[in-house]
């Protein structure tokens, strides 16, 4: 949820998916961690699994699925393994409980 005068800084869009932005100011969990790290880790290396799984699931029927199906269509297959990962990062590390499609949001 996010805080009273508190705007996300990041709105990071590309692909079938999109990494939400945070429902905080990066430096709102000041001091403990620093708003360079929730950028590098949030801007850089989250936003690497939400670039990878688009990569991944560019032109391929996984594209048009949501990121749970992706997930669940993808699990114990060898053959699949980089977009079930990339996935299962996306969803464990995603702040909603899924990331939405463009054409899903309101």
């Amino acid at each position: 949820m996010t805080k009273p005068g508190l705007k996300p800084k990041l709105d990071i869009e590309s692909g079938p998916f999109i990494l939400p932005p945070l429902p905080y100011d990066e430096g709102a969990l000041a001091p403990i961690i620093s708003a360079r790290t929730v950028g590098l880790h949030y801007g850089k290396h989250h936003k690497g699994y939400v670039d990878k799984l688009n990569d991944l699931v560019k032109d391929t029927p996984f594209a048009t699925m949501s990121l749970e199906e992706v997930v669940e269509n993808t699990a114990g297959q060898a053959k699949h393994s980089k977009i079930f990962n990339n996935a299962a990062q996306c969803k464990r590390r995603s702040n909603n409980p899924s990331l939405k499609r463009p054409d899903n949001l309101v």
